[in-house]
C-alpha cells in the first residue's frame, strides 16, 4: 500500500527537530519564525526574503553549520 505523506508539514517538522536539537532544546520553529520576523518587520514595502536572508536566520537560531542543512531540505522538494 502507497501512503502519501504531506511532504511540507515533515520538513517543518524535521526543520523544527534540527533548531531544538541544535540549541539543547532553548529554541525551536518559532524561535526562527520571530527571527525572521525581525528581518522584515520594519521594511515598508514587500519583498520576497533571499535565500542568504533565510539562511542567516537560521544559523543566528539554530548555530554555524545549518545552512548547509535548509539548502538540502528545501531542495528535496523536487526529489520527492
Amino acid at each position: 500500500m502507497h501512503v502519501t505523506y504531506n511532504v511540507s508539514a515533515l520538513k517543518v517538522y524535521v526543520l523544527d527537530r534540527l533548531i531544538r536539537n541544535a540549541s539543547g532544546g532553548e529554541r525551536d520553529l518559532m524561535a526562527f519564525v520571530r527571527d525572521l520576523w525581525t528581518t522584515v518587520k520594519d521594511r515598508t514595502e514587500p519583498q520576497q526574503l533571499s535565500e542568504d536572508e533565510v539562511i542567516a536566520s537560521l544559523v543566528r537560531v539554530a548555530g554555524q553549520g545549518k545552512g548547509g542543512y535548509l539548502r538540502e531540505l528545501a531542495g528535496t522538494c523536487w526529489r520527492l
